[in-house]
């Protein structure tokens, strides 16, 4: 089988690298760029389950990401006080570099929640 030629995979080297990534609030794009390989095999070794899986850059990239994502929120929160930076610009950044953490739920925004209460007839405080 003919394919790309696998990155090899550098150990400490490598846990090193992203993790100072992440403190800089760089994206995965970066980290994989700087890693000398492409985004896929960056996600490959962090894939618990894939054949490529590496616990430690694993727990170095998880790091990474929080702490890419604490950048983030740090230059959010200077920007209440600073007129220079612009702000769509980033909240775009925090929603697309974070979707679970950031972006907007429509199902909440529009007030559309259906939320189920059980009552029982034991309850006696309810009349």
């Amino acid at each position: 089988k003919i394919g790309r030629p696998r990155t090899a995979y550098k150990g400490q080297e490598h846990c090193d690298l992203v993790e100072k990534l992440g403190a800089e609030g760089k994206s995965v794009a970066q980290m994989a760029q700087a890693c000398g390989c492409d985004v896929s095999t960056l996600y490959e070794w962090i894939n618990e389950n894939g054949p490529y899986y590496e616990y430690e850059f694993s727990e170095s990239y998880a790091r990474a990401r929080q702490a890419s994502q604490c950048y983030w929120e740090d230059l959010a929160q200077s920007a209440l006080f600073n007129r220079d930076l612009n702000g769509p610009v980033l909240m775009w950044q925090v929603n697309n570099r974070f979707p679970q953490a950031y972006q907007a739920r429509p199902e909440l925004a529009s007030g559309n929640v259906q939320i189920n209460i059980q009552v029982s007839a034991e309850d006696e405080s309810v009349t």
